[in-house]
């Protein structure tokens, strides 16, 4: 299978724990494939017959590190951040699935931002969907200001 019928996923900061252990997961899963307790179960219940899968699609990984990081995982394609950032963008653009992990690291956020708005700016160029997942806890968004202090909708 060509790399360009894989489905691309872009993990910002691949070589942080998190993120390695999602790109990981995501590099060894097969797309569009149930579990296999679900298998199991379609099969006992005869829905389906059990077949052999010719060639297994997985996710082709891409992502960005830290310039500190000396050993990037080997099933990741990494994608240098430079300063002009427009290079890096239509690589990142290129993938299906693009994931910011903003619990841990601040920083992380403008970057997240930037893309987003390269995203609504790109919308009609698009062929396929885009999806962005944003990984955050919830003291993240405690700081957020809320639009109308007094609501009057519970009172």
């Amino acid at each position: 299978m060509n790399e360009a019928e894989r489905s691309k996923v872009f993990i910002a900061n691949v070589d942080r724990y998190d993120e390695c252990n999602i790109a990981k997961f995501l590099s060894q899963l097969v797309i569009g494939r149930a579990s296999k307790a679900e298998d199991e179960e379609a099969v006992e219940e005869g829905n389906v017959t059990p077949k052999q899968v010719g060639n297994p699609q997985t996710y082709s990984i891409y992502g960005t590190v830290d310039d500190s990081c000396k050993d990037p995982p080997g099933f990741v394609n990494i994608i240098t951040m430079d300063d002009k950032r427009q290079d890096c963008v239509e690589k990142i653009m290129e993938c299906d699935y693009i994931i910011y992990n903003i619990k841990d690291d601040h920083t992380v956020v403008d970057d997240a931002l930037w893309i987003l708005d390269q995203i609504h700016s790109n919308l009609e160029s698009f062929t396929t969907q885009k999806i962005f997942i944003l990984i955050s806890s919830v003291l993240t968004w405690s700081k957020s200001a809320l639009p109308d202090p007094v609501c009057n909708r519970f009172i």
